[in-house]
């Protein structure tokens, strides 16, 4: 069932029951915002299986990291496997209202699609090519790498990349990130954050 952005519904989330307001869908969740002021990410059961991504953040300890609670499934239905994650509400950014962390975005962006681009040519060269199954945690490696090395990147969020791509391990070869605007926020304390940037390459059908 789709949803208007905006509609109110209340309901019972993995046993949180309150008034949810739906903030829309990405390729793996509906997100909705609860009452109590913190969002509610359901795990889509269209797609195969559910996205487990965001439980390596259980191993992060570093801020500009997001926090995310694993609440277990969406309700007590014995066919029912969508999962349930909770985590503050950070407000997205934009280059209007957060110019200098956008800035670093779009740095951030160049430099993994410049990465990106240059393991696939060394792949090439050796006869083979990308396959992010196979290499993605390889080019998120790569790009922490180029990020310490790049002027345009403050060294606060060269060492939050660092975290990232070692929490990100916990998935494994197959880990992969995406910069895209609505992958980033800002705390309330205006700390840049990784919202929802990393993902299981092999789970996107």
């Amino acid at each position: 069932m789709s949803y208007a952005k905006g509609t109110k519904k209340h309901m019972s989330l993995a046993g949180v029951e309150q008034e949810y307001t739906y903030l829309g869908q990405g390729h793996f969740n509906t997100v909705w915002k609860g009452a109590d002021g913190l969002v509610y990410y359901v795990g889509r059961p269209s797609r195969e299986g559910n996205d487990m991504s965001k439980d390596v953040f259980q191993w992060a300890h570093r801020e500009g990291l997001p926090e995310y609670e694993n609440l277990g499934f969406a309700s007590d239905d014995y066919h029912d496997n969508r999962r349930v994650y909770r985590s503050p509400c950070y407000t997205p950014i934009n280059a209007k209202d957060n110019p200098k962390h956008w800035e670093i975005v779009k740095a951030l962006s160049n430099i993994w699609e410049e990465e990106r681009r240059d393991l696939g040519n060394e792949l090439r060269w050796q006869g083979g090519q990308f396959n992010a199954a196979f290499h993605g945690l390889d080019l998120c490696q790569r790009f922490a790498n180029a990020c310490k090395e790049d002027a345009r990147v403050p060294e606060s969020i060269s060492e939050t990349v660092q975290e990232l791509v070692y929490v990100s391990s916990n998935i494994g070869t197959d880990a992969f990130f995406e910069f895209k605007k609505s992958a980033f926020a800002v705390d309330e304390n205006d700390t840049l954050v990784f919202r929802d940037v990393v993902f299981q390459a092999t789970a996107v059908r």
